[in-house]
């Protein structure tokens, strides 16, 4: 799976980021999803996260096992694009996510790491 195009990042208080992100209807994430009226899909926008989490924090989430995901409308390309803020709970191993498009709540959730002995 391909990541997704950054315009912008930046670092804010509070282990929290944010990123401009491009959605071009001409990314491999949107093929055949829907064809005529594409979507980005739930699980694209779970790996988005992962994703930049790793590259650009640090935040290994390859052993996450818990996702949490509600969805408020779904994202399709737009020239706006997108914003993605993740927000790193140490204590609890938990990375928050929120996507929002023009200024709205798109979809927003939690990956956990799980619970170290």
């Amino acid at each position: 799976m391909m990541g997704p195009a950054v315009a912008a990042m930046r670092s804010l208080p509070g282990n929290r980021w944010e990123f401009d992100l491009l959605l071009s209807p001409d990314h491999p994430a949107f093929k055949g999803h829907f064809p005529g009226v594409p979507v980005l899909p739930g699980v694209v926008q779970l790996d988005w996260a992962v994703r930049l989490a790793d590259a650009h924090l640090g935040i290994d989430l390859g052993a996450a096992q818990n996702f949490q995901v509600k969805y408020q409308k779904v994202i399709q390309p737009t020239p706006r694009g997108a914003t993605l803020a993740l927000t790193w709970d140490r204590p609890r191993a938990a990375l928050h996510f929120v996507y929002t498009v023009a200024g709205a709540t798109a979809s927003s959730g939690r990956i956990t790491l799980p619970a170290r002995p």
